[in-house]
């Protein structure tokens, strides 16, 4: 687990800088790009990204060609993350230290800031250097996984759970 953690130390700098390259590399409002880069290089532990890029080192596999891949994971959690903090969802001030998107660029643009980090995660996905075969694999699983049958489930079972328990207080 120590060669874990001192990879997570190594190499989350490391992603966090090539994130905010990717994103200031972007044609769109600057405002949009602030919000993005706000809530995606941040001070989380980036564990699912990381422990994408440490499972092809134990592999022996070159994991600094697939930082690209590691971004669009990032991508997806984190517009979970700013959607998940709305006041329509959980309503949270506060991630990572910090006052939330919501809170600091108004619920219009945290939305929309969610909404394009999920895009772009697959159009990272897309400008990817893996075989196509491959690279349409990877976009099914993120569809499948970030979609209608996987987190946005999850989160609908989450809002209507916390609908029904509120219900059976009243």
């Amino acid at each position: 687990m120590n060669n874990f953690k001192n990879f997570i130390e190594e190499n989350k700098d490391q992603l966090n800088s090539f994130a905010k390259e990717y994103v200031e590399k972007l044609d769109m409002p600057d405002i949009l790009k602030e919000s993005i880069t706000y809530s995606l290089v941040n001070d989380g532990k980036k564990i699912r990204p990381l422990s994408f890029l440490y499972l092809l080192k134990y592999y022996e596999v070159d994991y600094t060609n697939y930082f690209d891949i590691a971004l669009a994971i990032e991508l997806v959690h984190t517009y979970s993350l700013v959607h998940d903090d709305l006041p329509e969802m959980d309503n949270d001030d506060y991630r990572w230290g910090k006052l939330t998107n919501h809170k600091v660029f108004g619920q219009d643009l945290a939305v929309l800031t969610g909404d394009a980090m999920l895009t772009l995660a697959f159009e990272v996905l897309s400008e990817s250097n893996v075989k196509s075969d491959l690279k349409v694999r990877l976009i099914k699983q993120f569809a499948n996984y970030s979609g209608a049958m996987g987190m946005i489930a999850g989160q609908v079972y989450d809002v209507k759970q916390k609908i029904t328990m509120l219900m059976l207080t009243i």
